[in-house]
């Protein structure tokens, strides 16, 4: 599990120098172009929270979060200087 977090801590960090360097943003603009991909986080983590109280399941979050995190990794392995800004959000 500390592989995923490191992970996902690398790919927030990798998305706004990205989107710096390459695309040309702004420090505030690359920032706020964060939020579509950090609003979803916190929502899906209260639905998983209640889904879990409610049900006491919890390890189909971990795999599935893993897999959709793989997922999303590789679409940013995949960027380039021809990647939409509106893709790389």
């Amino acid at each position: 599990m500390a592989a995923v977090g490191v992970v996902m801590f690398g790919s927030a960090r990798y998305l706004p120098l990205f989107q710096q360097s390459v695309q040309g943003a702004t420090a505030t603009s690359s920032g706020l172009l964060l939020l579509p991909m950090m609003i979803p986080v916190v929502i899906a983590s209260h639905l998983a929270g209640k889904v879990m109280s409610r049900t006491g399941r919890y390890k189909v979050f971990p795999v599935l979060g893993t897999l959709l995190l793989t997922a999303g990794t590789l679409a940013l392995a995949t960027m380039g200087t021809g990647t939409s800004r509106l893709l790389a959000d």
